[in-house]
């Protein structure tokens, strides 16, 4: 199974709930493989999908999305641009999804699939290195869960994220252009 048919599953999966997607969204000399805003909840959920199931790769795959985050965070005013240019929204739903043009909120997701998410030890592990890093499920089927099972249990604490707010710092945030307004 390659990434791409990972990425393409995923945005499947998140345009179920109310979401807008786009793909392979370009961010400081590193390209975001899935990015989707939450209608419901106004949130940006940034997703780094990988088909490995090498413990190695997987824990790469963490330290890849904290360094996404760090680049949001320092360029936000960036990420927005980029975002922008590939996901269909209006207006008033980027107005929504920025607060007015003050912040945005993120979660960020590590697609897996399920045969690297078997030794639920080391994943409790990872999260614990890379706190807030959310985990999505890609079956053999083609499908998507926010879980893993445990003892035949759903857990779905083990693969939520949090929730970052990160202040716009850019032109629409600046003194001037809210004079201009």
């Amino acid at each position: 199974m390659s990434e791409e048919i990972m990425e393409s599953a995923v945005a499947k999966w998140l345009k179920k709930s109310s979401v807008v997607v786009a793909r392979q969204i370009p961010l400081a000399h590193a390209r975001l493989d899935v990015v989707a805003y939450d209608k419901n909840r106004g949130i940006f959920k940034v997703v780094e999908c990988k088909s490995t199931i090498s413990h190695t790769t997987v824990g790469k795959t963490f330290g890849q999305l904290l360094t996404y985050l760090a680049k949001i965070q320092n360029q936000p005013d960036e990420f927005v641009d980029a975002v922008s240019d590939k996901m269909m929204m209006r207006f008033q739903r980027w107005m929504e999804a920025t607060d007015g043009g003050k912040k945005i909120r993120i979660e960020l997701f590590v697609a897996l699939p399920q045969d690297a998410l078997k030794n639920l030890s080391s994943l409790r592990d990872l999260r614990k290195q890379y706190p807030g890093v959310g985990i999505i499920r890609f079956k053999k089927d083609g499908t998507c869960k926010d879980f893993v099972r445990e003892g035949g249990v759903k857990n779905h604490e083990l693969t939520r994220a949090e929730t970052r707010p990160i202040l716009l710092e850019g032109r629409w945030a600046s003194p001037s252009v809210r004079r201009a307004n």
